[in-house]
């Protein structure tokens, strides 16, 4: 180990011009971490001290007196790791007698040590070389030193790293949580007024038959059922615990499908602008990981999405997996035009987007809420014009039982007409709701709160209640637990804004037999009420 040669030119005066003792010198005391060698304008070594003997291991005698390039080539240089190199600045010093010098060396015998050299000429008065000295300090303590610190600084940046890494995360986690409350506060209402629109346009579409009027109440509907979407995937990305058991899913089974599906739309649109996506499958075998099958389909169709349209001129998508004993990992990488810094730190928050009115800014927001909820990470690397890559990692899991393929669902039977209670607080809503059941054939009846329910229930029976669960004075599920007090088979039905996650334990505790997100679509509320009321005598026939 050497270090670089530094050259001066301040040589030190010596006083042998005018002494007549050959060489006469003020040096300083001897240190222990020190050693001094001094040479003539011959080349000769004329002093050295204790010291130097001991660092490098050697009698006086091998050196005072003899010619120091031999001493170098006989003796010293073997007792370096690099001895052609220590020969080699050796001799540079010899050929320069003006010529000043640092060097770092690493001596490997006797004993291992790390050892600075400074040379520097010595001059007459006329500045005119005659001799050198050399300073050996023995600085393997430093250089341990320097090392340790250099450990510990790493091993500090490390911690750093990591710290403010998960720092990110959990301010992400804690911008994600407000939004979280405040969708949770403002779904109940929107959902409700979806529903309110939704449930008219659905009745009018049974009984208008002007294609233009037809046509506008279709689009109409589709806003709705937009809108009720856009509820949906603000409350999935603030949303902890998933819906369903996690269980094994195969990773490179799901991203070949997401793939294989979504191809053919993306090769379409770009063959109508003369431009190609290459598509790149670099799936390994047994990457299974905990999850839940839909959830992971949507978080890869996302991110894939966003890969092609980073693409708009063309280019290629590489889709691979692969695992280790701790992680299984899904990776899309795209040469689309990639994300400068300030992009790429606020792509998973809610409503970014760089699409402008084209994007929503909640596809990347529901990856990220989908993978915390699998308690497992994605991560985005991207450098401008040369594209992106995201990395979705699940804790690793051993292969499970193959996700069913669904069959064709059964049609349940027609339901008979039902006499059927709805309890809601507002209004318009459960004027809607009342209309939409009323076209199905049912005969139904509104409570607007849960004492008048109660009291409607105990004055005559029905066959089925719905009850919002968002109510003043008394929830959903007290009227819940009341109607099942006072009849325990007749079937509840709980409308909630908040989607279809419900506390399991006030679940059980109320007896609620299905939990309904608003808004409700016709064709849903018929196949609910026929599903429920399947097998169940009405109230009028017994």
């Amino acid at each position: 180990m050497s270090g670089s040669k530094r050259q001066r030119t301040s040589p030190i005066r010596s006083e042998a011009a005018s002494d007549p003792r050959p060489f006469a010198f003020n040096l300083p005391a001897e240190s222990s971490t020190r050693g001094v060698i001094v040479t003539d304008a011959e080349h000769r070594i004329r002093f050295t001290d204790s010291r130097i003997c001991s660092l490098l291991s050697i009698d006086p005698s091998e050196l005072l007196g003899k010619d120091v390039g031999e001493v170098v080539r006989t003796t010293l240089k073997h007792r370096f790791s690099d001895p052609a190199d220590y020969e080699r600045r050796s001799e540079w010093l010899r050929e320069n007698p003006l010529g000043t010098a640092e060097d770092v060396m690493e001596l490997v015998a006797p004993e291992p040590r790390i050892l600075h050299r400074y040379s520097t000429p010595l001059v007459d008065e006329n500045h005119q070389p005659v001799g050198r000295i050399e300073v050996y300090s023995d600085i393997t303590r430093r250089r341990q030193l320097e090392e340790a610190n250099a450990v510990l600084y790493s091993e500090a940046r490390a911690a750093y790293e990591e710290l403010k890494a998960a720092q990110d995360q959990l301010v992400q986690s804690e911008k994600l949580r407000a939004i979280g409350e405040i969708a949770s506060g403002v779904a109940h209402d929107f959902n409700n007024t979806l529903g309110i629109i939704l449930g008219n346009v659905q009745l009018l579409l049974r009984t208008v038959k002007d294609p233009k009027l037809h046509s506008r109440l279709r689009a109409m509907e589709q806003a709705a059922l937009d809108g009720a979407e856009t509820v949906r995937r603000i409350r999935e990305f603030t949303r902890i615990q998933p819906d369903e058991p996690l269980i094994s899913i195969d990773l490179s089974g799901l991203a070949a499908e997401v793939a294989d599906v979504m191809m053919p739309s993306w090769q379409g649109s770009m063959q109508t602008r003369d431009r190609q996506i290459a598509l790149e499958l670099d799936l390994a075998d047994d990457v299974f990981g905990p999850g839940i099958a839909a959830e992971i389909r949507e978080v890869l169709a996302n991110v894939l999405l966003n890969a092609v349209q980073a693409m708009p001129d063309g280019g290629t998508v590489r889709i691979s997996t692969g695992r280790s004993e701790a992680s299984a990992w899904v990776r899309i990488a795209d040469t689309g035009i990639g994300m400068a810094a300030d992009v790429r730190k606020r792509v998973f928050d809610p409503f970014f987007t760089t699409r402008g009115v084209e994007g929503m800014g909640l596809g990347m927001s529901v990856a990220y809420g989908i993978v915390k909820r699998h308690n497992g990470k994605i991560t985005v690397d991207s450098i401008p014009g040369e594209g992106t890559t995201v990395t979705i990692s699940l804790p690793a899991a051993p292969e499970g039982p193959k996700e069913k393929v669904a069959g064709r669902p059964v049609e349940p039977p027609a339901a008979l007409p039902a006499r059927i209670l709805v309890v809601d607080d507002e209004e318009m809503f459960a004027q809607v709701f009342v209309e939409m059941l009323s076209e199905c054939g049912h005969a139904v009846a509104v409570a607007r709160s849960g004492a008048d329910a109660i009291e409607q229930f105990k004055a005559a029976p029905f066959d089925l209640v719905f009850t919002d669960l968002g109510m003043p004075e008394m929830s959903g599920w007290q009227v819940a637990r009341s109607i099942k007090d006072l009849a325990p088979t007749t079937p509840v039905v709980l409308l909630t804004g908040w989607g279809t996650k419900v506390d399991e334990d006030r679940l059980a505790e109320s007896q609620v037999d299905i939990v309904l997100a608003k808004p409700v679509r016709m064709e849903e509320l018929s196949a609910i009420v026929s599903t429920v009321l399947a097998g169940h005598r009405p109230v009028s026939q017994r």
